[in-house]
């Protein structure tokens, strides 16, 4: 996917504390070309805020949580293989381990199948606090995960494939750049039976598909189904996908329908009107929506 089309979003994403209704049933978000771009950044950016958000903060929680916290508490328990299986927090500071400060409460339970820790089950009532600074603004985001979701590695572009996720995803986000107007965004995410696959497609090649029913809330508001029509097959170097396509049906028969031709050439299609883009114009298309400019 575009490189650029998820870290500026991801950073500054999230929701409030408040319990995120549960999954509409049918898509009640209605596309068009006011949010078609955001709709289809969103569904793109899937496989990101599983790798570089959530996952880096349960490793970073669960590593914390067996080297000790440096305030707080945190009971870890372990199989016969000593494998950890169930993770309970009571504001667990740790900064050890994970490279950013990370306040975690909740609980966090691993099931796996068979002898490997790499095939497994994740469950989790859990809140992350993070701080980061990067020398020249700082990030503080809080994520809430309630839910579940199916991990095995995968032999593509991914760390991992993420199957059966049935969760609500909720992250506050405010990034202070020094300048005394800090830039603070809410979303919450909520999933139903989705899965993010990513697999080899030859040499230097890689496919994604996204598929399954998530339901906005705070950036759009509204429920979505995203079907992989055709896997989204990328290259190592180009920023879009080389073939694939993916759609995207909203409420009132909306839909979205995005084609990669080639890695420089792409058609999105919003409720039957068609744009063709190269690489460079479709990226600067999908950030046209963003919030944060």
């Amino acid at each position: 996917m575009p490189a650029t089309l998820t870290l500026t979003l991801l950073s500054a994403c999230g929701g409030d504390s408040n319990d995120p209704p549960p999954l509409a049933a049918g898509n009640t978000l209605v596309i068009d070309e006011d949010n078609a771009a955001l709709v289809s950044q969103l569904a793109l950016s899937q496989p990101d805020i599983f790798e570089l958000n959530l996952m880096p903060l349960i490793f970073a929680a669960v590593d914390g949580a067996h080297a000790g916290c440096d305030a707080g508490t945190a009971d870890l328990e372990v199989d016969a293989d000593d494998r950890p299986i169930r993770a309970t927090f009571s504001d667990c500071e740790t900064n050890s381990l994970s490279g950013f400060d990370l306040l975690v409460y909740g609980e966090i339970k691993l099931e796996y199948e068979g002898s490997s820790d790499e095939i497994f089950t994740l469950s989790s009532y859990a809140t992350f606090q993070e701080t980061i600074d990067t020398g020249t603004e700082t990030l503080q985001q809080t994520t809430r995960l309630k839910g579940s979701f199916h991990g095995a590695p995968s032999s593509g572009a991914l760390d991992g494939n993420y199957t059966d996720i049935n969760a609500t995803v909720a992250v506050d986000s405010e990034v202070d750049d020094g300048t005394g107007d800090p830039a603070n965004m809410s979303i919450t995410l909520v999933y139903g039976d989705f899965e993010i696959v990513s697999e080899p497609q030859g040499k230097d090649a890689n496919s994604l598909a996204v598929n399954g029913d998530i339901t906005f809330r705070e950036l759009l508001d509204g429920s979505i189904s995203v079907v992989t029509d055709t896997l989204l097959v990328q290259e190592d170097d180009p920023d879009c996908p080389r073939s694939g396509n993916l759609s995207i049906a909203g409420a009132e028969g909306s839909s979205l329908a995005l084609s990669f031709q080639s890695s420089d050439a792409v058609t999105a299609t919003v409720n039957g009107q068609s744009t063709d883009y190269n690489c460079e114009q479709f990226t600067d298309w999908l950030e046209s929506q963003n919030p944060l400019g």
